[in-house]
């Protein structure tokens, strides 16, 4: 019976779909042989069989002409594109600091190459000072050049100049802007390298140039900063002097800024200075509300031990150094308090032994145990403020581990 039917008529589109349709059209057969339809159940498995059995679909090649146009259009784009830059090269712009890094002569091959495109990232950054130092070399601060505002042949200094350089070279090229400062830029700038003179010139020029309390409230913080290590000082032991004078204008900025926009470090700093003046309430205050602000400023907590140390509160003064012991802080944040507890030995000899006593507690849960050794000893032999830090003392000379933190 087979041989007297046609051959089934298999769509190419259904072809494609391979065994998935076989199996389809064999179970259709099956169907159709369970109703005694014996032929449409012949024509399907046959119809099944071709498919099972069909040659796999080859793709297309690609017209060889097609592909000759699509190379030759890249090699046009690439010859037009080499054409323009080779022809005008762009100088790199002046304030890249990749570019100021080499003074070395280039080659033809990386002077053709040297488009003004966006140079690859330096494996070296440069620091601020670095940077300032190698832009003043390339703007001749300071050297014979253009006439200026200083004198005949003599270029104005950077600090005069820099609302124009920012305008001129800011991050995204020309721009013309409302949200810059240029005063709060300059004067946080010349903090940064150190020229605190020129921070204060410039922040105290900016003070009049605006009225809005959130840039004044910057300005007067960076007056204090100056201010501040304006009268700043280290010895020769490594411990630091202040120009109280300076302190007392650091500390009325200070204010300033806080009256126009409260911030935590404001409070902090507000907290040392007054510490420093000899102001301990007004020191304690102030601490207290930055610590209420963020509970985890270390420096603002070892600044309020020292206060109540030198008002004699002996029990919140050492818990104060307990909090910040037991979480293990980075090394420089016990040399800080150390250093603030020696400055206080230094200045005030044994009016305070209980600086003694901390002294030799922060030695050991920094790992010093010589100098806590030193210190306690010391504390020992001073009078007491009382027989149980005598004790405490005796017994962490005795066993330094009881006083370190877990």
């Amino acid at each position: 019976m087979a041989d007297t039917l046609n051959p089934p008529v298999i769509d190419p589109g259904t072809a494609s779909d391979g065994p998935k349709e076989a199996l389809r059209r064999y179970r259709q057969g099956n169907r159709l042989f369970a109703r005694q339809e014996l032929t449409g159940a012949l024509t399907q498995w046959q119809a099944a069989d071709q498919l099972w059995h069909a040659p796999a679909v080859k793709t297309p090649r690609f017209a060889w002409p097609h592909l000759r146009a699509a190379l030759a259009l890249l090699l046009s784009v690439a010859a037009v594109y080499l054409l323009l830059f080779g022809l005008f090269p762009r100088p790199p712009r002046p304030m890249d600091p990749t570019a100021m890094q080499s003074s070395q002569p280039r080659n033809w091959l990386d002077e053709w190459l040297d488009t003004g495109r966006p140079p690859a990232p330096p494996s070296h950054k440069m620091g601020m000072r670095e940077w300032w130092a190698k832009f003043s070399e390339l703007m001749g601060e300071g050297k014979p050049g253009q006439p200026g505002e200083n004198g005949p042949g003599m270029r104005p200094p950077l600090s005069e100049k820099w609302e124009q350089l920012i305008h001129r070279y800011g991050r995204h090229g020309m721009m013309e802007t409302m949200d810059l400062d240029y005063s709060i830029m300059a004067g946080y700038g010349l903090s940064g390298l150190g020229d605190f003179d020129a921070s204060v010139e410039v922040l105290e020029k900016g003070l009049t140039k605006t009225r809005d309390a959130e840039r004044l409230s910057e300005i007067y913080q960076g007056l204090a900063n100056s201010y501040y290590f304006l009268g700043y000082r280290l010895s020769h032991g490594g411990l630091a002097e202040y120009d109280l004078k300076l302190v007392r204008k650091a500390a009325d900025a200070y204010e300033q800024s806080i009256a126009h926009r409260p911030k935590i470090g404001s409070y902090g700093n507000l907290g040392w200075m007054y510490f420093l003046l000899g102001e301990y309430r007004k020191a304690e205050s102030y601490s207290l509300r930055a610590l209420a602000l963020d509970p985890a400023t270390d420096y603002v907590r070892l600044n309020l031990g020292l206060t109540y140390l030198m008002e004699q509160k002996f029990a919140e003064s050492h818990e104060a150094y307990r909090f910040v012991a037991s979480h293990h802080p980075p090394d420089e944040v016990f040399m800080g308090g150390l250093n603030d507890l020696k400055e206080v030995v230094r200045d005030h000899g044994g009016r305070h032994p209980f600086a003694y006593l901390m002294i030799g507690y922060l030695s050991i849960n920094r790992g010093d145990i010589p100098q806590s050794q030193t210190y306690l000893r010391k504390f020992v032999s001073l009078p007491q403020p009382g027989a149980y830090w005598k004790d405490l003392a005796e017994g962490w000379l005795a066993n330094p581990n009881s006083a370190v933190e877990y």
